[in-house]
């Protein structure tokens, strides 16, 4: 299976893209800085996260992963854009399966330990 996963370089995505990279599913990932790490069935990719590039680095990709946002809480509609071309991208190249992740800050301070029952209690603006 062939995934994109955006936003990588953070907490999330440098846990999860050695896994995929580990089960043989061949990950596209992208991320605006130049990358230098090598992972075996890596593909890596500089992005810009504008729709074009999105749509070249998903081509032939069966799922997305969706990890990129700026930490700024300034910057939610920056996020929230980004967000919308990378659903657009999907739709327009059939991709059903999009899995998008947020931040633990959700929860608040002390997520650690949070899931899908915790009570919401968001740090700030980007959580």
């Amino acid at each position: 299976m062939k995934v994109l996963v955006t936003g990588w370089s953070g907490t999330l995505g440098t846990s999860l893209v050695p896994k995929l990279a580990a089960e043989c599913h061949l990950v596209l990932v992208s991320r605006r800085s130049v990358v230098m790490e090598k992972l075996p069935n890596a593909i890596f990719l500089k992005c810009d996260y504008s729709y074009e590039s999105i749509r070249m680095a998903a081509e032939g990709c069966e799922a997305i992963v969706h990890l990129a946002a700026q930490r700024n809480p300034e910057q939610w509609l920056t996020n929230v854009a980004l967000d919308a071309k990378v659903f657009q991208v999907a739709q327009d190249l059939g991709i059903q399966n999009v899995v998008f992740i947020s931040t633990r800050g959700v929860y608040g301070l002390d997520s650690f330990h949070a899931d899908e029952q915790a009570e919401v209690n968001p740090i700030d603006n980007y959580a």
